[in-house]
């Protein structure tokens, strides 16, 4: 059946094809003619319509018929710019690729600034093309897709999400050349890396002292960024905020509210507002950290806070879940913290600057702080309100800092001075003496522009900044900076970041399009001006082309020379010259790693003393091979980078013996580096280490800190990761071997660094700066009589310097092998130092040359015991005390005050920011910038003498655990401080502080070039904390007057206790004085040394009537009477020991009232009432006076009455009691009578004592210059 049925399907088939082979052949079918159509993309050149875009390359959908699609290898496109009429380009090597049916696309065609024509071809000879496409390319600078170490940038957030001192912010800017950061409160720019439209920028805690990166700074809390991308020709502006945590607690979203205002205004005190009136509130919050070791128990890591204006009353509170005053609510409860509601109601005084403490306090008593200032001002005065950069495109750029020091880098520039509304115009000048003075445009909307010519030369200036109103001048409202013109030519190179790890230079892309090429400009330089650049690589002139417009340059490599340069690291030049001298140059380290595998960067050294300092030195010396190094440390911690290590694995392994001699091996090891809690180690502590802030040492069971495991960002290539250990433990003697190896799916790279210990006998490690001497001695260079010592000794048994002075153990070095020693009483010039190590038996001697240069300049320091008289500084400061006078502890609880005659007072010369000690304290710590600011002359005053800082130290109330010996030897032998060591200076205690048992008296000398007839303005300030007539605790400059001695340029003061002194000089008065016909020069006399104090913030009110509280105070400070009060016992019913309404506007305060009553100057009125808002008399005025001056009185009443009617016409009008007074002070000449008018025919002068008439503050202010001239206390 199956072989019949093949039969007959064969006789078909052969049928078939014979009827097939008689059909006649039809003719090929005719190809339809090729079309070429762009779609998408506008058919006319209209600008109105046709197609926009912003990026500088774009996707060219084609629709082609009739071309086969092996054909379309030869199709090809030009780009024309009619706008700018160049030449049609012509690009065929871009190939077209296939993209739907008749589609292609060519992708990424380059497009130029305006108007692009696009026209697309096919075949070489041929003339099919297009119809022209056409797309108006405008290259706007955006920014897109923010991070912050990783995370979506949500403005207002909490970053990093994991808590660092250290991370990064990224971005995209298609199109921008240069990525610019503004911290609002800082006045740096900060420039971001920008490669291939992306950007990255690092950035630290401000409280970051060690290892520092970076100078883009930021505080926890609340931050303000202003964001600047830029190209050729456009500028684009972003603005974030957020809220910067940084591990630690902190205050944040703090608000000031002027809680007398209606309605309420409220102030962001993150950026030091301004306020003008004086009931606030102060409201917000505080992030505390959960003690995560009591997990899942909420407990708080930091138990207490405190709240503590400058001038005003401070608050302690508890953390804890139930939470009081000034606490609002329960806390909020995060994964590692809790999140506080607070609230705080207090009052200011009239000081212009202002600041809030808040501090957060341990279980251990370790503290944080977060300090804020604002400002006070009048509202009815001119202000200056705030000085800002302004940017090339004249929109306003960052605020200028008051406290720091602000740069302009580009001349001729402007700033932009913001005013109040009660401002008519502005006044600027640069220098000390106003020497420059600039111009500055009209006020117009509350601001003005202040313009910096080019022809101002590099250096540093004081900028002084004045409004004016009505009245001119108004002095409160005045603001000076500091800022610094470096209008020296540098370099900017905006798409090769220093430390950019790439496969090849082809990374490197010119303007979007351009590869094998780096671009930037030079600023304070033009290239069609002369300047010329010149590019190494690794120290070889590079093979490249040079282009250049204006100040851009782009440099682009020869292609066969960058694809040759070998893997690894490379270093890249740029030296710029002007006029044919070299002005500046820019080193930028690259690394070119061309297979996947991983590899390590540079690897840094640190020991202990360099890390703290952020300096690499010398310790750690390179031996002969590669990776060898020979040190004395102990310690070294390792810090650097890795590439081609996503998803790797890191570890570190540590090489030595044990004390048996058998090897020892422990490994620390990132099991993937993507996700660091998976790690798998076997340190125990002691291996490592880690250094507190305070410096004491801490023992840690790791090696890597995984806080400093960070990726990196790096545009146009794959990110990389950079790393640092802890201070990993050397062995004693002999080597430590230590092992890098990174691990991934390609292979394993390991970096093999041995350290060999070379124990030295003895390291000086304080002082620093040790030097060779002409005679090859060891030398430091010092300015004190006195040099601490810090001397680490291995093993040492004793230290001893001299003949059997030995040296302290260092408390805080738990290893025992540090020794700490003062040496004293050193003379000016070269002072030997000799000290002996001993080890058992063994002793090993060493010296060294401390050159006291004895020099009067800031930082000069002077120590000596206390005695009768002291000098310091060439004369400039003479303290004088009564013979047996001795120094105690100013506790009045103490049950038996501790006294000592052996504690040494420290002197000092101090910067206008409080520093003695200038390279220990920086001027950009918190706890200078605070002091800084507290530290300013008060309004119309300038400094005429340098800051002297004299202390007798402080001791705090002795511990339960502090050995009874210890403490009374620290209390009986210690000595005065640095104002910034330990506890600064506005945060000591008064209890705490030791003070003279007797008052002394202080001389300082002043400025030699203030006029002698200028006596009258001269008067020295303490800073003090003190508790003002309100009752609130305030920290500021004190007026204490002084006696001027015109012959030696001196003035003296009584001296009661210790801080910081200056003379000043009042350079600007007041309106209503100035004008005064006949009691200016007195008016300014009583203003300027204290002894009369201005009704208002812009006038003194001379023709006021002075009351009974205000003379009184005045005689006791004219006196010098030392104060006497109790606050506990008044002694008069209507003179509370506080004025918290602020009634006495602090022209009267109960301290000096309640000493006049002790001393017998002043016995009040009727039911024990001294009535201080009472006019005084002029008949009680002179009782006062006669007390106050101990004049001797006439106890015969007759007489006395015969007396006055001699002078007076109105003597029996005088009342008996104040008779004899009235005598007594009207022979002193203290009170003059008042001219009776004379009658038609009288010759003769009558006078009148008019006792029942009120003295106005001028009348008050002649009477007691008066006083003063009988005291010798002002010239005759």
């Amino acid at each position: 059946m199956g072989k019949i049925m093949r039969k007959r399907w064969t006789i078909l088939i052969l049928a078939l094809a014979m009827v097939i082979g008689l059909v006649p052949p039809m003719p090929a079918p005719v190809q339809a003619a090729p079309v070429i159509q762009i779609l998408d993309l506008s058919a006319t050149p209209d600008i109105s319509t046709v197609t926009r875009v912003t990026t500088g390359m774009i996707n060219v959908r084609v629709n082609v018929s009739g071309i086969d699609p092996t054909e379309y290898s030869n199709l090809f496109y030009e780009v024309t710019n009619l706008t700018t009429g160049g030449a049609p380009v012509v690009d065929k090597n871009n190939k077209a690729m296939s993209s739907g049916q008749n589609e292609v696309t060519f992708f990424n065609v380059v497009l130029t600034e305006g108007l692009n024509q696009i026209v697309v071809k096919y075949g070489d000879t041929s003339s099919v093309s297009s119809a022209p496409a056409y797309v108006l390319y405008t290259p706007i600078a955006v920014i897109t897709d923010l991070r912050i170490d990783g995370e979506p940038f949500a403005d207002g957030g909490i970053y990093p999400k994991a808590p660092k001192q250290r991370f990064f912010i990224t971005g995209k800017a298609p199109n921008a050349t240069e990525v610019e950061f503004r911290l609002k409160g800082d006045p740096q720019p900060h420039f971001a890396f920008v490669s291939n439209g992306e950007f990255f920028i690092m950035v630290e805690d401000a409280n970051l002292t060690s290892g520092s990166q970076t100078n883009f700074k930021i505080r926890p809390g609340n931050n303000e960024l202003e964001i600047i991308a830029r190209n050729p020709t456009n500028t684009y502006y972003a603005k974030r905020s957020f809220i910067y945590d940084n591990g630690f607690p902190f205050a944040y979203d703090v608000k000031l509210s002027e809680t007398t205002l209606n309605p309420v205004v409220n102030h962001d005190l993150t950026y030091a507002p301004t306020v003008t009136t004086k009931s606030l509130r102060v409201s917000g919050k505080l992030k505390v950290n959960l003690d995560l070791s009591q997990l899942p128990a909420t407990v708080p890591a930091y138990v207490y806070g405190e709240i503590r204006p400058s001038t005003g009353t401070s608050t302690d509170f508890v953390f804890n879940l139930t939470p009081s005053a000034p606490l609002t609510g329960a806390p909020q409860v995060e994964s590692n913290y809790l999140i506080y509601n607070f609230q705080y109601d207090f009052t200011i005084n009239n000081n212009r600057n202002q600041s809030i403490l808040f501090t957060f306090t341990d279980p251990n008593n370790n503290t944080i702080q977060n300090s804020f200032n604002f400002f006070f001002q009048d509202p009815n005065g001119a202000y200056v309100e705030r000085v800002h950069m302004v940017l090339p495109d004249d929109s306003t750029g960052p605020e200028l800092s008051e406290s720091g020091l602000n740069s302009i880098t580009e001349l001729p520039s402007k700033l932009r001075v913001f005013v109040n509304d009660k401002t008519t115009a502005v006044e600027a000048y640069l220098g000390e003496n106003e020497d420059i003075t600039l111009n500055v445009t009209g006020v117009n909307s509350q601001s003005a522009d202040i313009s910096l010519p080019s022809t101002i030369p590099d250096g540093v200036y004081k900028l002084t900044v004045k409004p004016r109103n009505t009245g001119g001048v108004y002095t409160e409202g005045i603001r000076t900076y500091q800022i610094q013109i470096l209008s020296v030519p540098y370099i900017v190179v905006t798409n090769l970041p220093n430390g950019k790890v790439m496969r090849s230079l082809s990374e490197l892309v010119c303007g979007g399009t351009t590869s094998y090429c780096i671009e930037g400009r030079v600023v304070n330089a033009s290239f069609s001006a002369g300047a010329q650049l010149d590019v190494l690589l690794d120290g070889a002139v590079a093979s490249g082309t040079l282009v250049t417009n204006g100040a851009t340059f782009e440099y682009r490599f020869d292609q066969t020379f960058a694809n040759n340069l070998p893997d690894g690291r490379h270093v890249l030049t740029l030296k710029l010259s002007v006029g044919g001298r070299l002005v500046t140059e820019k080193i930028i380290t690259f690394f070119k790693f061309s297979t996947e595998t991983p590899s390590f960067g540079d690897i840094s050294l640190w020991s202990i003393t360099s890390y703290s300092t952020s300096l690499l030195s010398d310790d750690f010396r390179p031996g002969q091979l590669p990776d060898t190094y020979v040190t004395n440390e102990s310690y070294v911690r390792l810090t650097g980078s890795v590439f081609n290590a996503g998803g790797a694995s890191l570890s570190i392994t540590v090489r030595t013996r044990d004390q048996s001699g058998q090897p020892r091996i422990v490994t620390d090891r990132f099991n993937n580096i993507s996700n660091p809690s998976d790690r798998t180690e076997n340190v125990v502590p002691d291996d490592a280490v880690e250094v507190q802030p305070s410096g004491s040492i801490v023992p840690v069971d790791v090696f890597w800190k995984q806080d400093e495991l960070i990726q990196v960002p790096n545009p146009g290539g794959d990110p990389y990761w950079q790393f640092g250990t802890y201070f990993i433990r050397l062995q004693p003697l002999g080597d430590t071997i230590i092992e890098l190896s990174a691990t991934n799916a390609t292979g394993t790279v390991t970096k093999t660094i041995t350290i060999t210990r070379e124990p030295l006998p003895y390291r000086i490690i304080e002082p620093a700066g040790m030097i060779k001497n002409a005679n090859g001695q060891d030398q430091v260079n010092i300015n004190s009589n006195f040099l601490r010592i810090k001397l680490e000794a291995e093993g040492a048994d004793r230290v001893e310097f001299g003949r059997n002075q030995l040296a302290v153990r260092d408390p805080s070095d738990s290893t025992g092998r540090t020794f700490i020693y003062e040496v004293k009483n050193l003379k000016r010039g070269a002072n030997r130092i000799r000290f002996s190590v001993y080890r058992g038996t063994q002793k090993v001697d060493g010296e060294f040359i401390a050159y006291n240069i004895n020099t009067s300049v800031v930082g000069a320091t002077f120590k000596t015991p206390i005695d009768s008289r002291m000098e310091a500084f060439e004369g400039l400061v003479s303290l004088r005390f009564p013979r047996g006078t001795l120094l105690k502890r100013n506790n009045p609880d103490d049950p038996s005050p501790i006294v000592s005659a052996d504690r040494e007072i420290l002197f000092g010369l101090a910067g206008n920011d409080g520093r003695v000690d200038r390279q220990k304290y920086t001027a950009y710590q918190n706890e200078v910038v605070q002091g800084s600011f507290m530290l300013q002359p008060p309004s119309r005053y300038r400094l005429a003498s340098p800051l002297i800082w004299i202390d007798a130290g402080y001791i705090r109330n002795r511990g339960p655990n502090d050995p009874l010996e210890d403490y009374m030897q620290e209390a009986l032998t210690g000595s005065g401080q640095d104002p910034y060591d330990n506890t600064v200076f506005y945060l000591r205690s008064d209890s705490e502080a030791f003070v003279p048992t007797q008052r002394g008296t202080l001389t300082i000398k002043f400025d030699p070039s203030i006029r002698d007839n200028a006596w009258r303005y001269i008067s020295v300030f303490m800073f003090d904390t003190y508790m003002d007539y309100r009752g609130v605790t305030v920290s500021g400059w004190r007026n204490l007057g002084g006696v001027v001695d015109t012959k030696n340029n001196t003035i003296t003061v009584p001296f009661d206790k210790f801080g910081y002194y200056a003379v000043m000089y009042m350079n600007n008065s007041f309106n209503d004085v100035i004008n005064h016909s006949w009691a200016r020069d007195a008016l300014d006399t009583m203003y300027s040394k204290g002894y009369m104090l201005n009704e208002t913030t812009e006038s003194f009110g001379p023709n006021s009537s002075i009351t009974r509280g205000e003379f009184a105070t005045m005689l006791v400070k004219i006196f010098d009477i030392p104060l006497q009060y109790d606050i506990n016992n008044p002694s008069f019913t209507d003179v509370p020991p506080f004025d918290p309404t602020g009634s006495s506007m602090g022209l009267w305060e109960y301290k000096y009232i309640e000493t006049a009553a002790r001393v017998g100057i002043v016995r009040g009125e009727t039911f024990n009432r001294f009535n201080p808002m009472g006019l005084i008399t002029r008949q009680d005025a002179a009782i006062m006076i006669a007390r106050a001056a101990e004049l001797k009185l006439e106890s015969n009443e007759n007489r006395v009455l015969a007396s006055l009617q001699k002078q007076f016409t109105d003597a029996n009008l005088i009342d008996i009691y104040a008779r004899a007074a009235v005598d007594a002070v009207v022979k002193k000449g203290f009170i003059e009578g008042k001219a009776n008018t004379l009658q038609p025919g009288q010759t003769k002068q009558t006078y009148r004592f008019d006792p029942l008439e009120t003295f106005t503050r001028a009348e008050a202010a002649l009477v007691a210059m008066r006083v003063l001239q009988d005291l010798k206390k002002i010239p005759k």
